[in-house]
């Protein structure tokens, strides 16, 4: 792989499920494209294809984070009053190579077969994990009426629903809600796509997700629970009519559900938080029959300055393309949008802002939609 006249390194990872694939790492400008080259070659480097058997106790996650300690990625769920707690049968090293290392765990929680990969990217310092779990026919995971307390009902015993834990002995936790970085203060939050932990003597640790929001945070245990399913037996109004009290056959959770997770160690909040959003909207690639780009490459269309700020949104709306930004930030600060040549100005949506003022100043942790204009220059 060339970028530019410099040789990259990279992996070549052949399964027999699906086609070679090869990794690579571009650092990418943002909002922004760049082109590299696939040449053949004699040699090359690739990943490790015999599968090798490791040992069933081993915490790939505990093993891979490069600042401990943080481990799990095991599975809990309630089960006829007990906590049950995910057995691993099988670990299985698919990928080894100068790029990333690719695990995969075949175990049972009770009695739901799962398999998880994990894949490791030392330069990054980041691991992606995949769950998947089967279902089969239909399963009610979690607390259900017969565990019902009257200090605490038993829908929202988030810690005993089926969860994915991630041990660390961090102290403080923080999270993304709509534009807001918020400090949970008690066990149960709901987080968009992020969940924070932080050290009083240093580190910093993101776990970044996708359509599991719910979060519960037992800090005395050490443990970050995510809830992935609950399915109640009896749920009010969840009858097959919705209308009558009692048992209904949507509750069940059926099927095979995957679900996304993502560990990273950034050096702030604020990169916390811009990890979060790539992790939400991942690179794409595809392949060009010509060169013809090279020459232009690295090419970023929008650069938004100064850091602080973040793009939520970038859309098109009556043949002009607008973008929605968010100031992470305690100041108020001016937006600039640097970038594509045809993009001179932006144009503020807020019906106060004065016509003059070509890029507005947003309020503390406001919120604020421009229409970008293209120059008028030849």
């Amino acid at each position: 792989v060339w970028r530019r006249g410099t040789r990259l390194d990279g992996q070549l990872i052949q399964r027999e499920d699906c086609e070679p694939t090869v990794a690579l790492l571009v650092d990418l400008p943002p909002l922004g494209v760049d082109v590299v080259e696939m040449r053949p070659g004699a040699a090359g480097t690739s990943s490790k294809r015999e599968l090798e058997d490791l040992d069933p106790g081993l915490d790939p996650i505990a093993k891979e984070a490069r600042t401990p300690p943080v481990g799990g990625g095991d599975l809990t769920v309630w089960s006829r009053g007990l906590l049950e707690r995910s057995k691993v049968d099988r670990i299985l090293l698919e990928e080894d190579g100068p790029i990333l290392r690719r695990y995969r765990l075949e175990g049972r929680l009770a009695n739901l077969p799962f398999v998880q990969w994990l894949t490791a990217i030392p330069d990054l310092c980041r691991i992606d994990l995949t769950t998947e779990i089967d279902f089969g026919s239909g399963h009610h995971p979690g607390p259900q009426m017969a565990d019902h307390r009257s200090d605490l009902a038993y829908y929202i015993q988030d810690h005993l629903k089926l969860c994915l834990n991630f041990e660390s002995e961090y102290s403080r936790s923080f999270c993304d809600s709509p534009f807001l970085l918020a400090e949970p203060a008690g066990p149960c939050t709901t987080a968009g796509s992020l969940l924070g932990l932080e050290r009083d003597e240093g580190g910093r640790m993101a776990i970044h997700h996708r359509g599991t929001p719910g979060w519960y945070l037992d800090r005395e245990a050490g443990l970050a629970r995510n809830v992935l399913a609950w399915g109640p037996e009896r749920w009010l109004y969840a009858s097959d009519d919705s209308i009558t009290p009692g048992g209904s056959r949507y509750t069940a959770v059926r099927g095979r559900h995957r679900y996304h997770h993502q560990i990273a160690q950034p050096a702030s909040r604020l990169e916390a938080l811009r990890s979060a959003h790539d992790f939400r909207l991942p690179v794409l690639s595809f392949e060009m029959g010509s060169a013809k780009a090279v020459s232009s490459a690295p090419w970023s269309f929008l650069t938004i300055e100064p850091e602080t700020l973040v793009l939520t949104a970038l859309f098109a709306r009556d043949g002009r393309t607008h973008a929605r930004l968010w100031n992470a930030s305690d100041e108020p600060t001016e937006a600039r949008l640097i970038g594509d040549p045809r993009v001179d100005a932006g144009v503020s949506l807020r019906l106060e802002a004065r016509s003059s003022c070509e890029w507005p100043r947003l309020r503390p942790w406001g919120i604020q939609t421009l229409r970008l204009e293209e120059s008028n220059r030849s």
